[in-house]
């Protein structure tokens, strides 16, 4: 199986049809399982804005960049129904209240 690298980015396409998607891509430019298959199955079903649909897959790429700076591997946490701690997710809190301002580097916007 492929390993996602990061840092995990957001990046929006549109479909033949229009409909405008957001999807999640690691460091090399490739899309992200999980949080994609989340979107599509999800996010899409739902039809919210642009802009709802791209702000969870923001916040699940901050979670993986956050996680990667930690060492945690949330993949094997989840398969161990092993959480994060109190301390884990105060940090979390933290990281995610900070503002972020997406870098223009190509076509993406990495977080």
């Amino acid at each position: 199986m492929y390993q996602e690298i990061a840092p995990f980015s957001v990046k929006r396409g549109r479909f033949p049809s229009g409909e405008r998607f957001p999807r999640a891509l690691d460091g090399a430019g490739i899309v992200a399982f999980d949080p994609t298959i989340y979107a599509i199955h999800v996010l899409r079903s739902r039809e919210g804005s642009a802009g709802t649909m791209d702000a969870h897959p923001r916040a699940i790429a901050v979670l993986m960049n956050w996680a990667f700076e930690r060492g945690i591997d949330l993949r094997a946490r989840f398969e161990t129904l092993e959480l994060i701690s109190p301390s884990e997710i105060i940090d979390l809190r933290d990281t995610l209240r900070k503002r972020v301002k997406p870098k223009k580097i190509g076509r993406g916007n990495p977080l």
